[in-house]
């Protein structure tokens, strides 16, 4: 997995809390405003005298309190669930992304050993293999460029060896091998 989708990862989990954090802000205030309208209702639909409609207006207050305490509650614990999950995605990408790392080091390690050694075809598919889960690691694009170097020079050396010894074969090993190329 790259470092572009671990962020997208991370930024979607991010995301999806936020998004529930807000969706609970909003049935919160939707339900206290229910809670408000249902007071109001039963404050006028009582016909008691005054004192009895300040109780019961009292009474509804401090239940529309206790609904909307409740209510920021389970906002609250909604919030920390996101919160705790946005951190564990996180976490597991972080994870991720450590793996990687350390598998991209062991392969960069095996491409330098090839490279040292003068196995310069398996360096170069070494990198290849790095190139192509982490396109812009410097290492592997270093490893690489040198490889072919080394490649090109060895070829050349051979064929500077081969004119010395027999330029008429050489040259027959120079178009065979040209046309192996294609």
């Amino acid at each position: 997995m790259n470092k572009i989708a671990i962020t997208v990862l991370i930024l979607a989990l991010a995301g999806a809390g936020a998004f529930i954090y807000t969706r609970q802000n909003q049935q919160a205030a939707q339900l206290e405003q229910q809670i408000q309208l249902k007071k109001a209702a039963e404050a006028k639909s009582i016909a008691a005298p005054q004192e009895k409609q300040r109780a019961l207006a009292e009474q509804a207050k401090q239940k529309a309190l206790e609904e909307a305490k409740k209510i920021e509650a389970e906002a609250q614990k909604a919030k920390q669930i996101a919160m705790e999950e946005a951190q564990k995605a996180e976490e597991a990408a972080k994870q991720k992304a450590a793996e990687l790392q350390t598998m991209l080091s062991g392969l960069i390690a095996q491409a330098k050993a090839f490279l040292d050694s003068g196995k310069f075809q398996e360096a170069i598919d070494m990198a290849k293999n790095i190139l192509s889960q982490d396109p812009n690691n410097p290492e592997a694009k270093s490893i690489l460029d040198q490889a072919m170097a080394k490649l090109k020079e060895v070829a050349q050396e051979k064929a500077a060896s081969l004119m010395a010894e027999d330029p008429s074969k050489a040259l027959g090993s120079l178009t065979t091998g040209l046309g192996n190329q294609e």
